[in-house]
């Protein structure tokens, strides 16, 4: 920016208010954007919404193309499920989002068979800056501070002689314009980016991790007998740590032989009794039959003596003739 030399104190009054950037109106966003929408078996439908368009529209485009109703699935962005009344401007969602979908039962009745079951919804994440959120922004915000307060009045009035001379007010009311401009969209630009990025509750959520591993941490030390370092252990002990899995894989080996062995000698055992219920009813059937003869010898003891002698007696008839 530079002023002629020769300006007066009016206009260079009014050079100097031209120079102050005009606060632009939020525009609203109107061109299409793409969403995914990913169900719990990682299937996706890409999906083109305006942002200002309310998710009952898309949530209801998606039912309608898997042939679902609208009330059996529930919609989350970032772990938060999405209302109907919400719109994508309204979440801070940009353009190649992700919308998770899960099924639900709904009055009682079952869901669709092939559905998945639906996992459980994540843990609530506090919103609230956590220690590591709030020292997040208060970096930020000391850091913005001190990178204007380095813009002073002096360095400022000295690109600008004479109308620092001429217009010392005018020129100092500019300078805190635009410091005060220059902080509103610095401020602006990072708490979008820190809401597209969502900073605040990625931090709240490693904040929580962080708890919980300490809190699991402080449980597992808390005993009563620490464990004995491992170098005053005495060397039977060591060497038995060692070969345990060694011998944990031979027991395995053997107790699948053993086992082997003992299905084998199951199955012998049993052909063993049947060929021996087999063999001992031959033996009934045979001491049958011998049985049966010999009843039938002891009634025709007597005839066979008779027919003995007749026959030798037509034999003798026979010959004599």
């Amino acid at each position: 920016m530079s002023i002629p030399e020769n300006t007066t104190e009016g206009e260079a009054s009014s050079a100097a208010a031209a120079t102050v950037p005009p606060m632009p109106e939020k525009e609203a966003k109107s061109e299409p954007m793409a969403i995914n929408v990913k169900d719990s078996n990682g299937n996706e439908i890409l999906f083109k919404v305006r942002p200002q368009t309310k998710f009952e529209k898309l949530f209801t485009a998606y039912c309608d193309r898997q042939g679902q109703k609208v009330g059996t699935c529930r919609f989350y962005f970032d772990g938060l499920r999405l209302l109907n009344h919400e719109t994508p401007l309204d979440k801070q969602m940009i353009d190649g989002d992700t919308i998770d979908v899960f099924q639900e039962q709904v009055g009682g009745s079952p869901a669709r068979e092939d559905a998945s079951p639906s996992p459980p919804p994540p843990a609530p994440v506090a919103m609230t800056p956590g220690p590591r959120a709030t020292g997040y922004l208060t970096v930020y915000e000391k850091t913005l501070a001190h990178t204007l307060d380095t813009v002073t009045y002096e360095h400022f009035a000295a690109c600008f002689p004479t109308v620092a001379q001429n217009a010392p007010e005018q020129l100092k009311h500019l300078h805190k314009q635009m410091m005060e401009r220059l902080r509103v969209v610095a401020k602006n630009e990072f708490d979008l980016i820190t809401a597209e990025r969502a900073v605040i509750h990625n931090l709240n959520s490693l904040e929580d991790l962080i708890s919980t591993a300490r809190r699991r941490s402080a449980r597992s030390t808390d005993s009563e007998h620490p464990p004995e370092p491992p170098h005053l252990l005495p060397a039977a002990t060591i060497a038995s740590a060692h070969l345990a899995p060694v011998y944990a894989a031979q027991q395995s080996q053997l107790n699948a032989r053993l086992q082997t062995v003992q299905s084998q000698n199951a199955t012998l055992a049993k052909t063993i009794a049947e060929q021996k219920s087999e063999i001992e009813a031959l033996l009934a059937q045979v001491e049958g039959a011998v049985g049966d003869l010999d009843l039938a010898n002891g009634s025709l003891g007597g005839e066979v003596d008779v027919l003995a002698a007749d026959a030798r007696q037509a034999e003798a008839e026979m010959i004599d003739a």
